[in-house]
């Protein structure tokens, strides 16, 4: 065997054990999870400030009406 085919063979062999090590799995699927969360959060706070920015100026709009 010449020198550059050990050498593939070992870079396989290196990146199956890598590939057996589930040590950086978990830290994906955390960082997907709070990615997750965050577009979650977005969505609905991006929803709820434009319900919220509504309905304050409606009630803006119902003070000012009052007579008196």
């Amino acid at each position: 065997m010449t020198y550059v085919t050990q050498y593939f063979f070992q870079q396989i062999a290196r990146l199956a054990r890598r590939a057996d090590d589930e040590r950086g799995a978990a830290m994906v699927e955390y960082a997907l999870l709070i990615a997750l969360i965050a577009a979650v959060c977005i969505t609905v706070l991006g929803t709820l400030g434009t319900n919220v920015s509504g309905l304050f100026g409606h009630v803006a709009n119902n003070v000012s009406n009052v007579p008196g």
